[in-house]
């Protein structure tokens, strides 16, 4: 378990390196829900390895329990916005 919780750009992150390991140099992304948020995170900060997003049902409000695992802040929200 991480030391702390994790938030949407260390999920994109794991993403990443589990791309590296299989050999995936780019990908196209098929995403449902808390995954979108993954996905809009991932196409920001690593353009270059994601072709095309297809995502469904994407909520950009936290649920209460959770609010650091499923919050964009304003500096991630702002790299999704304008790319």
């Amino acid at each position: 378990m991480p030391p702390t919780a994790w938030g949407v750009a260390d999920y994109a992150r794991w993403v990443v390196h589990y791309l590296d390991s299989v050999g995936l140099p780019r990908v196209h992304l098929i995403a449902h829900s808390f995954g979108g948020r993954i996905g809009l995170v991932l196409g920001a900060d690593y353009p270059e390895r994601v072709g095309k997003i297809a995502a469904d049902q994407l909520s950009m409000t936290a649920p209460k329990e959770q609010p650091r695992m499923f919050d964009l802040n304003a500096e991630e929200l702002e790299r999704v916005t304008t790319k």
